[in-house]
């Protein structure tokens, strides 16, 4: 359940937040490649910059957690300065002790900004193993969440969270038009000494139009098991059936087995994960409904330092198919492989200094004329190396992430700020969940 702060009084802080970084890319529009010298767009290489100043608010009370941030994000090229892009990010969370037994959370955020501009500081637009179209998209996007878990009994616990989110391209997409997704979950979960136990329901509406209007509905129960295995080590898996069909109704219905699985080792000082996953989401650019299939693995390992510092790897594998639910058919297969290399390293509490090389690939096979036109084979390698810090150095708690690493993560604590900073990239100087 929840705690309660340390200080009987309120704590409040505004702090100063920074990411610089420089670095080179090998392909800075994710262009398609082509063996065509005459295509409108060539896969080009450059150096960059990027500035990602911010504001973080953060008030702490007795009863609640309340973070406001502000982030704006631009990335400037040495030689092609067309390419430029920015990226605006206001987000809010929060965590009230509604009772003793019960606890909320909401959030909301505001992004805007263009395509290459999606891997900026704060942003949280694109999923996992979306396609990304050729050239500059600009887009604007909103998000919102609200969930309410309480304490049933010592042992059993029940949950109910609603989610939404609209995604409008203003510019750069003729085909695409806006997405909305809202989703509705139920869970009940039973604890034991080692173990977590559950069971959810989950009912979800998606709108887009790629070209033409798409309405889906996804309905599917599913079950989760968390173990801790041992002081170390703990594993969690996921099942379930996902039933897709057209809006209103469910015709032309899909059934979706969906699961995932993790492994994972914990120490003080370092983590390791591995895991697979299979699932339906949303494609923003590529069709309604995605299925799919990812491998993963990642690894934060301290090293041997006068200051705290770490080494990450990381690398996935990921498959998909297109799918239009209102025509009944394939739209086409995506297949992306990435691999994430990088050290950080504490400067100070408030600083961290991170180098950074990662590597994609992605291949879109038997996509039909009527989508948006994607080349076989995208490829794209960049380095950088990034600063990142806060002034002043203490900030008061920050809404804690829920993780299901273990039976007993995932409740919030309010026992004061700690070192919440991390070098870019994940290359933390101590380990962190991994949020769901």
């Amino acid at each position: 359940m929840l705690g309660t702060a340390s200080a009987a009084h309120a704590d409040t802080s505004l702090v100063a937040t920074g990411t610089a970084s420089t670095g080179y890319s090998t392909n800075i529009l994710g262009v398609p490649e082509t063996d065509d010298v005459n295509a409108a767009q060539q896969p080009e290489a450059d150096g960059f910059s990027d500035l990602a100043p911010g504001l973080a608010a953060a008030y702490e009370h007795r009863r609640g957690i309340h973070n406001l941030r502000y982030v704006f994000g631009a990335r400037v090229f040495l030689r092609n300065s067309g390419a430029n892009s920015y990226n605006n990010t206001l987000s809010y969370q929060n965590i009230l002790a509604t009772s003793a037994r019960g606890s909320l959370r909401m959030g909301a955020s505001f992004n805007s900004g263009r395509v290459n501009a999606f891997d900026q500081a704060g942003n949280d637009v694109v999923g996992e193993g979306d396609l990304l179209p050729d050239g500059d998209v600009e887009f604007i996007a909103y998000n919102a969440n609200i969930s309410y878990r309480h304490q049933l009994t010592q042992n059993l616990t029940g949950e109910t969270s609603i989610t939404g989110g609209k995604f409008i391209p203003t510019s750069g997409v003729d085909q695409a038009g806006e997405t909305t997704n809202i989703e509705h979950r139920m869970r009940i979960d039973r604890g034991f000494q080692r173990h977590l136990l559950g069971v959810d329901f989950r009912t979800g509406y998606n709108k887009q139009e790629v070209p033409e209007l798409q309405e889906s509905l996804t309905l599917g129960p599913g079950v989760f098991w968390t173990w801790n295995a041992t002081q170390s080590i703990s594993t969690n898996a996921t099942a379930g059936i996902d039933v897709i069909g057209e809006y209103p109704g469910l015709a032309r219905g899909l059934t979706v087995p969906r699961a995932s699985a993790a492994v994972t080792y914990s120490h003080e000082r370092g983590r390791a994960t591995a895991g697979w996953s299979r699932g339906v989401a949303t494609n923003l650019f590529g069709g309604d409904t995605t299925i799919n299939t990812q491998y993963f693995t990642n690894v934060t390992m301290p090293l041997p330092s006068k200051r705290p510092m770490a080494l990450g790897i990381a690398a996935a594998y990921a498959t998909g198919d297109i799918i239009d639910v209102t025509l009944d058919e394939a739209r086409g297969t995506t297949e992306r492989v990435s691999a994430d290399l990088n050290l950080g390293v504490e400067l100070t509490r408030a600083w961290q200094l991170g180098v950074r090389l990662e590597a994609s690939k992605q291949t879109q096979n038997d996509v039909l004329a009527d989508m948006m036109q994607f080349e076989a084979v995208t490829t794209q390698t960049q380095g950088l190396v990034v600063l990142t810090g806060r002034f002043p150095g203490a900030i008061a708690a920050q809404v804690p992430r829920r993780s299901s690493d273990r039976v007993e993560s995932g409740e919030a604590d309010f026992g004061g700020g700690g070192n919440t900073g991390s070098a870019n990239g994940g290359a933390a100087a101590t380990g962190g969940g991994q949020q769901q």
